[in-house]
């Protein structure tokens, strides 16, 4: 068989030939702990925890592992929070996080519990640079332990360890084996690791799978095996990892198979810290002896034999820093150290207590492809370096170091003559090579030094529980055997006591036997309780009940467990516990590292860049559409912008009737730019105090704090500054958010305030809530706490905002819905409420001119806003004069507002008696306009109209249209549509003849009026707009208006108008849109 027919059948089973077979999984239920987390500024997130593993940010979006799918009451989005607190759509971020203890690398190289990690402090990224924490988060979830796993016999010594929350995410490597044929009865199989798309815990996650492809000879005949073969070679050309990440309560779910080729990563630090060099600065050492001053620490640290005489001067400085290192383990900020410094201590280490041997370190590096290759050249040299000590300190330094300088490793029990010892082998690698070429004894001299030194990440096999009280007991004995003493004693006394209080009796045994009695005599402790040894014994192993010794053993976990072991026991037992998490900046890779080097995402993962939603201060991550046009829906003419303007009024307002009680002498409402209440960068003052004389001012605090010091001096200038956000259901604390902004504009060169003293006041508008933060003024806070509780019932704008969150959400409303006005509800004009119809038709109008290069010109000419009571026939007609459009972009859009703000200008200049109950538009388009701009009048309805009502024809009568047209200037004009008709006809009648007489207008204006005058003995008096006719006369013109109006129906759309009903010609004659029959 020809070659290409081989490599046409590989690409056949590769591109869809293949049958491939997913394992099955089952679903468990793990327990409850709290856990923490933040945020990391930047797309690049990954950041270190202490043990130097690197994590990643990881609040998802629409699922971090891949799309989300979302349910049907997800996409349509909202959920109701009691108390009016809303959760709009499906919350867009899942708090990934770890237990409160755990800890992380700074970038500064410090080690800092995540707990006590705050907001705008940076973390270790995976490659060593800064990642900024933007927020950070705590709860309660179910936690899981993660491990590193090794052989059953291997001591549990320097373990890559930590507690996560359910929801946190793994970031795995999974080394794909070889992919081999195998036969079967009818033709071959390849099974090999691949990538799949399955649902597990009801995500769609991307994860590896053992799959199966099928060459049957049925298909592929006798070439069946070639078939399989060229699979396979084709299978071997892709690389050979698959880099994945998955939730850790989803990870058990996972194939057993595939979990025992998973590993997590260890990174390395290339971070160079000079503490090393200060402290030998300190006992006087010169800056080039820095480096040998280190390796003589390893000497010391691996109990090294005495050295050289020149040397005299320099091991008595390593023995003094020797002397600072209680524990005879290396530092923690020795990992952050220069490269050159950590080396040369791990070379005295190996000095110490290591041998260069020649075999060959398979098991660190089998199936790693990078590893294979770096350490190709290594292995012409040696082999492995093992390091044999009966002292834990020293293997556990060893571990640290590899891990920082990313040389692989494996740990195992060591022999030495009459001593319990432990052995650590590490693999060949150019980073290891860069260490052991820096060796001065035991005839380790000789290794050549790398001409490139790669620092790749050590992977490592790990162990993923729930977080049970068994997994905390294996925790504490191991942290017990490593250090070989008790742990620190526990610093909140009456906390300890509470805790352990809570305990029974046999978890007290339990971690009294798991710490073999903190180093107690047995006899001692039994002696203390007045029993035996036996006793003791029965009582450790949980088998029986002693009071006395249960008092004992109480007194021993109290003095000598720390309490955050306490508490991660109490969370273990009670199967619940605090977690935190970190945010980190949006633009970077969302991994960090940890004090172990563990490599660990962040809490909070987005799929999709951060963008913000225009003319508002929404933020959203990806693309959701439907969340998209929601957002857009609620927040469409400009509410947010008007909100931000509403509050401000509301507030200005309120100080504007306590001048006198505050010794305010003007308070003076700011020019603000329209986007200021959503530019989340910088700011400035909204309202500006002017004191009548100096202000005593306080300190930064919150609304809400009670004692206030006026100790930061005296002012005369007070501002106020209103921010406005959308809260989500992880992200609400409207407290924290506003002080932050405080803190941050009142620091920056971008925001301008007029003075140093002033309060930034934060309203959430998801969840209705709100809170302000900054210097107070005497009676400002007890003011600011009732306004802002008013304003927030009160404000019309804010009532905007609700009711459109109700009619999204198709929650009850307290007022019923009004429906559009049609040709079967319109009879509801002439009833005892005053209705007003709105149109804005020719607000803007144009007159098109030809150019004399032959173009097509418009220029604006004066336009009018028409008003009409249908039940009196009074009609308000308002000149909007050219001018208004000079130098102005979105004509047709400001033509709305326009509208909108002349009618709210009208209803107020008149009483309130002729005030109107219901505004009636006849284009859908002014309906938002006029909702936003007739906030201060609730107690008007705002309705929509089916009816095409041609109030635009009025500017064709002469009177009207000259009137317009030869305006200098925007004026109001009040006219009678009706004449004198009411005299004789009702209110319903003269609509219908005004409607009849406008709509033969707008069809054909010069035939309407030929209609409109019979003969020449009709006129039109002085003061009317129509001819004088009898009732008589009028019947006639109706029925030939009418006509008019049917005969262009029926041509424009070819219908015989004989065979139309009566209600559809009252639809033709109303302007109801109608199917033609």
């Amino acid at each position: 068989t020809s070659a290409s027919a081989l490599a046409t059948w590989g690409a056949t089973a590769l591109t869809g030939g293949a049958e491939y077979h997913v394992v099955p999984f089952v679903v468990r239920k793990a327990a409850a702990e709290a856990y923490y987390g933040f945020e990391v500024e930047g797309a690049n997130a990954r950041f270190v925890l202490a043990n130097g593993l690197v994590t990643h940010n990881s609040t998802s979006v629409a699922g971090a592992m891949g799309q989300r799918q979302l349910t049907n009451a997800q996409r349509s989005g909202l959920n109701q929070i009691p108390n009016r607190r809303f959760t709009l759509w499906w919350s867009p971020t899942i708090n990934r996080c770890f237990s409160p203890d755990t800890l992380v690398l700074m970038a500064s190289g410090a080690v800092r519990a995540i707990r006590d990690i705050r907001s705008g402090e940076c973390v270790l990224g995976v490659d060593s640079t800064p990642r900024t924490v933007v927020g950070v988060h705590s709860g309660v979830d179910a936690m899981f332990a993660v491990c590193e796993e090794r052989s059953p016999t291997a001591p549990a010594l320097g373990l890559v360890r930590y507690v996560c929350n359910s929801r946190h995410i793994l970031h795995l490597v999974t080394r794909k084996p070889a992919a081999r044929a195998h036969k079967t009865l009818d033709g071959f199989y390849v099974e090999h690791v691949g990538q799949e798309t399955i649902d597990i815990c009801g995500e769609a996650v991307d994860v590896p799978a053992w799959m199966t492809a099928l060459f049957p000879e049925s298909r592929y005949g006798d070439n069946a095996e070639y078939a399989a073969q060229a699979y396979c070679d084709e299978l071997a050309r892709q690389r050979q990892q698959i880099t994945w990440e998955v939730e850790a309560r989803c990870y058990m779910h996972i194939d057993r198979r595939i979990r025992d080729i998973t590993y997590q990563l260890v990174t390395p630090v290339t971070l160079q810290n000079t503490r090393f060099a200060a402290l030998c600065a300190q006992q006087g050492v010169n800056a080039n002896d820095v480096d040998r001053a280190a390796w003589l620490l390893g000497r010391g640290l691996g109990r090294a034999d005495a050295c050289d005489s020149a040397d005299d001067a320099l091991y008595q400085v390593a023995n003094t820093l020797l002397g600072a290192t209680e524990t005879l383990v290396v530092p923690g900020w020795m990992v952050t150290e220069a490269i050159s410094v950590r080396e040369h201590l791990l070379a005295g280490l190996i000095d110490a207590a290591g041998e260069v041997v020649s075999e060959g370190a398979e098991f660190a590096i089998d199936g790693d492809a990078d590893r294979v290759e770096d350490a190709r050249a290594e292995r012409a040299q040696y082999g492995q370096v093992v390091v044999t000590a009966a002292q834990s300190s020293i293997i556990t330094s060893v571990l640290a170091l590899a891990r920082s300088l990313g040389i692989a490793y494996a740990v195992e029990h060591g022999k030495l003559p009459g001593l319990t010892a432990y052995t650590i082998r590490l693999a060949p690698s150019t980073a290891l090579s860069s260490v052991l070429c820096r060796m001065s004894s035991k005839g380790h001299t000789g290794i050549t030094a790398p001409t490139t030194v790669r620092r790749l990440p050590v992977q490592y096999r790990f162990s993923l529980s729930a977080y049970d009280v068994p997994t905390a007991l294996r925790e504490l004995r191991d942290e017990y055997l490593a250090t070989n003493m008790a742990t620190p004693a526990a610093t909140d006394k009456q906390e300890s006591l509470r805790i352990v209080d809570a305990f029974d009796a046999k978890l007290v045994a339990q971690i009294a036997a798991a710490c073999e009695l903190f180093g107690q005599e047995r006899a001692q402790v039994a002696a203390q309780a007045a029993t035996d040894e036996s006793v003791l014994l029965q009582v450790l192993a949980n088998r029986m009940q002693h009071e006395q010794l249960d008092r004992v053993l109480r007194e021993l976990v109290i003095r000598h467990l720390s309490i955050t072991r306490l508490r991660k026991i109490d969370a273990a037992q009670r199967a619940q516990g605090e977690y935190v998490g970190l945010t980190l900046d949006a633009s970077t890779d969302q991994l960090f590292v940890l004090a172990n080097n563990a490599v660990v995402h962040n809490s909070d993962v987005y799929v999709g860049f951060q963008v913000q939603l225009d003319l508002t201060g929404i933020f959203m991550h990806g693309k959701l559409p439907t969340l998209k046009i929601s957002y857009v829906s609620l927040f469409r003419s400009h509410a947010w912008q008007k909100s931000h303007e509403s509050l401000i009024l509301d507030l200005c307002q309120v100080l504007d009737n306590e001048l006198e009680p505050l010794q305010i002498e003007t308070v003076q409402k700011e020019a603000i730019h329209p986007r200021k209440s959503y530019k989340m960068t910088s700011s400035a003052a909204d309202i500006t105090c002017f004191a009548s004389y100096k202000w005593p001012v306080s300190t930064p605090s919150m609304l809400t704090d009670s004692s206030d010091r006026m100790d930061a001096g005296t002012t005369q200038k007070y501002w106020l500054d209103v921010q406005m956000r959308w809260g989500d259901y992880d992200s609400h604390d409207i407290e924290r958010y506003t002080r932050t902004k405080f803190l941050s504009y009142t620091t920056d060169s971008m925001s301008i305030y007029p003075s140093p003293t002033g309060v930034v006041v934060g309203v959430d508008l998801a969840y209705n809530i709100y809170a302000a933060y900054g210097n107070w003024i005497p009676g400002m806070k007890p003011l600011m706490q009732q306004a802002m509780a008013k304003i927030m019932k009160a404000s019309p704008a804010l009532y905007v905002i609700r009711e459109r969150i109700r009619k999204a959400l198709q929650l009850f409303s307290s007022e019923p819905t009004e429906s559009y006005l049609n040709s079967t509800n319109y009879a509801e004009l002439f009833s005892h409420q005053t209705c007003w119809f709105v149109d804005d038709t020719n607000v803007y109008r144009v007159t098109v001119q030809k150019t004399f290069e032959g173009n097509l010109n418009t220029r604006p000419i004066n336009g009018a806003m028409t008003v009409l009571n249908p039940r009196t026939g009074q009609c308000f007609i308002k000149v909007i004069h050219s001018s208004v459009w000079a130098g102005q972009k979105r004509l047709g859009q400001l033509a709305k507002w326009k509208t909108a703000e002349e009618t709210v200008a009208l209803v107020r200049s008149l009483p309130v008696e002729e005030q109107p109950n219901q505004l009636i538009v006849s284009r859908k388009g002014m309906l938002d306009p006029l909702e936003v701009t007739m906030l201060d009048f609730p107690n008007i309805t705002i309705r929509g109209s089916e009816m095409q009502l041609p109030l635009q024809a009025l500017l064709k009568i002469e009177k009207i249209g000259d009137m317009i047209l030869k305006a200098t200037e925007p004026k109001m004009s009040l006219w009678s549509c009706y004449d004198n008709w009411l005299a004789t006809v009702s209110p319903y009648t003269a609509f219908s003849r005004l409607v009849l007489i406008l709509r033969a207008l707008h069809i054909n204006a010069e035939r309407a009026k030929i209609v409109l005058r019979p003969d020449k003995t009709v006129v039109t008096e002085p003061h009317h707009l129509w001819p004088t006719l009898t009732d008589e006369q009028w019947i006639k013109v109706e029925n030939q208006l009418k006509d008019l109006i049917l005969a262009d129906y029926g041509k424009k759309n070819n219908v015989n108008v004989a065979s139309l009903t009566s209600s559809e010609i009252r639809d033709i004659i109303l302007g109801m849109e109608i199917q033609a029959p």
